[in-house]
C-alpha cells in the first residue's frame, strides 16, 4: 500500500512534469484549479505519506520502523526520525496547501492520464483490502521483514 501511495504521488508529478519543466514544489500551485482531480488525488497521496487521515498508511510505516528502532535498542535513532518525520510534516502540509492556493492567471484543466488513474485504482483496492486488517500487515512486516 505504501508503495502505490508513493507511485501515485509520482505520477502526479510527472503529469505537473509534462507542463512545467522546472518541476518545482511551486509549480503545483493553483492545481486544483487546472486539474481537480489530480489535486485531490495528490492531497490524498501527500496526507497519506504523512501518516495523516484520511488514509493512514504513512503511519503504519512510521509505527513500524520506530518499533524496530526502538527493539533493537536505538533510541536515538528514533528520536533523528521523529525529527526527521516533524520536518517531512511541515512539507507535506505546505505542498497539500499549495494544490488549493489560488493560481496567478491559469485557467484549463487537462485530461487525468492513464498512469494516474492506474495509481488512484491501485491505492483504492490496496486500501480497501488492508483496512480491515491493519494489525495483520503490521504482524506480517514484523515477522518477515525484521
Amino acid at each position: 500500500m505504501y508503495a502505490a501511495v508513493n507511485l501515485g504521488a509520482f505520477a502526479v508529478a510527472a503529469l505537473v512534469g509534462r507542463t512545467h519543466a522546472a518541476n518545482r514544489v511551486t509549480d503545483y500551485q493553483g492545481l486544483y484549479a487546472r486539474n481537480p482531480l489530480s489535486a485531490l488525488v495528490l492531497a490524498f497521496f501527500l496526507l497519506c505519506l504523512a501518516g495523516l487521515p484520511p488514509g493512514i498508511i504513512g503511519l503504519f510505516a512510521k509505527v513500524t520502523v520506530f518499533s524496530a528502532a526502538v527493539d533493537a535498542g536505538l533510541g536515538w535513532l528514533a528520536v533523528v526520525m521523529a525529527a526527521n518525520v516533524v520536518i517531512a510534516l511541515y512539507y507535506y502540509l505546505r505542498w497539500t496547501a499549495l494544490l488549493f492556493r489560488a493560481p496567478e492567471g491559469e485557467t484549463g484543466r487537462h485530461p487525468v492520464p492513464a498512469p494516474l488513474t492506474v495509481a488512484i485504482t491501485l491505492t483504492a483496492v490496496l486500501g480497501v483490502a488492508l483496512s480491515g486488517a491493519p494489525q495483520l500487515a503490521l504482524r506480517f512486516a514484523d515477522t518477515a521483514l525484521f
